[in-house]
């Protein structure tokens, strides 16, 4: 969950900045590696086919935020504590197939917060500064897309235990304005996520579920886990209710960034 500062661009008609063909490059080659190990896992072939769709959404609670912007030489303040960032509804949804022990799918999950209100000092943002005490509006853009191959080395009645990798592309954004001033810092970037997930059906239809990405480099980190409790509706319905956490950031000479979401996620997924 970050902006690394690769790719930005400021002013008042600043906007995302597209992926460079590198990016493209090392993204294709990611989720061609992916399929890959999907096709050559053990089982795939013998195994029925059964595609699955997955819908979770509630509130979202920021909770840290703080932001840097160049790293060299801006004012760091904080979108959620200085500012007021207010509970956002969200949504993310994933579909994809199991076979046999392996499971691949894709996911995209969007997420906007806005902040509002003052900071007591001048923030040098980008290539502007804010005057302390100006009324100011915040953006915190990440949107996650992701290719996720999975392999189930335990699968009972009662236990999965699975690990795999996701290859994700997030397009972040930061921006400020006020005072007559608009700056904004996007970024669009290929991350590479350990996958894992870890269920316990400990009472009939009644289950345990541990699942996420995350990794954690030199760089910065990312961290997208949930745990909650589940229910079978059914044999194709399913249905869980719990808390996920998103956090992660970056420090570096462009970008400094950290933030923290918390989420009640209710969610359903439907085996086709």
């Amino acid at each position: 969950m970050d902006i690394n500062g690769s790719v930005g661009s400021s002013g008042p008609r600043a906007g995302r900045s597209p992926p460079s063909p590198g990016l493209r490059g090392i993204a294709s080659r990611a989720a061609a590696a992916l399929l890959a190990l999907a096709l050559l896992s053990p089982g795939l072939a013998r195994g029925a086919v059964r595609p699955f769709v997955d819908f979770e959404a509630g509130p979202a609670f920021p909770g840290y935020n703080d932001v840097r912007i160049p790293g060299d030489g801006g004012t760091t303040f904080s979108l959620t504590e200085q500012l007021h960032a207010p509970v956002t509804p969200y949504f993310r949804v994933r579909a994809g197939i199991r076979v046999g022990r392996n499971e691949i799918f894709a996911f995209f999950g969007p997420l906007t917060l806005r902040s509002t209100g003052t900071v007591p000092y001048d923030v040098r943002f980008v290539n502007a500064v804010f005057p302390a005490n100006a009324f100011l509006v915040g953006s915190y853009t990440f949107d996650s897309y992701r290719l996720t191959y999975r392999f189930y080395i335990v699968d009972s009645a009662d236990w999965q235990v699975a690990v795999g990798a996701s290859a994700k592309i997030r397009e972040a954004a930061i921006s400020l304005s006020g005072a007559g001033q608009y700056q904004v810092k996007s970024d669009t970037g290929f991350v590479p996520l350990l996958s894992f997930k870890v269920a316990w059906r400990f009472a009939g239809d009644f289950g345990l579920l541990l699942d996420g990405d995350a990794l954690a480099a030199p760089q910065g980190r990312a961290e997208d886990v949930f745990l909650g409790l589940t229910y079978r509706f059914s044999d194709p319905i399913g249905g869980r209710i719990g808390y996920r956490i998103l956090e992660g950031g970056a420090d570096n000479s462009n970008v400094y960034g950290f933030a923290l979401v918390h989420f009640l996620a209710v969610g359903l997924d439907v085996t086709l």
